[in-house]
């Protein structure tokens, strides 16, 4: 296990995010709105996640309505989790940290990346 340094602290998520943009190399000052945005979501999608799991987990609900009819429902828990997920999803795909949000920032995909670095290793080899 990795040790940590001693004034080491853990990472928010809107350095984490700010973090993987820099690794994939997506990241701009202009996209702070964005990624704070985006931070923010995954936040309360996490919060949300963490309230469903105290709940036990449950997909469907029994529901009475005002007629006093008992239904299942979806749980509204699982249904916000959902909804913040796919928009913490869009967010990624727009900061570049999907496959294809990748491809539509820089006009090339990451497996053509390393094909083209492997396939350039390969003809050194043959050099």
């Amino acid at each position: 296990m990795p040790k940590k340094l001693k004034n080491s602290r853990p990472k928010t998520v809107k350095e984490s995010i700010i973090e993987q943009c820099e690794l994939v190399g997506t990241y701009k000052d202009a996209f702070l709105p964005v990624i704070e945005a985006a931070a923010r979501t995954i936040e309360q999608r996490d919060a949300a996640w963490e309230v469903f799991v105290e709940d036990g987990c449950r997909y469907v609900i029994d529901h009475t309505n005002r007629a006093d009819n008992t239904n299942l429902v979806k749980n509204p828990l699982f249904l916000i989790w959902r909804d913040l997920n796919m928009d913490a999803l869009a967010m990624w795909r727009e900061l570049g940290l999907t496959p294809s949000g990748y491809k539509k920032i820089t006009g090339d995909s990451q497996n053509q990346k390393k094909g083209s670095a492997l396939a350039a290793a390969l003809k050194s080899l043959e050099a």
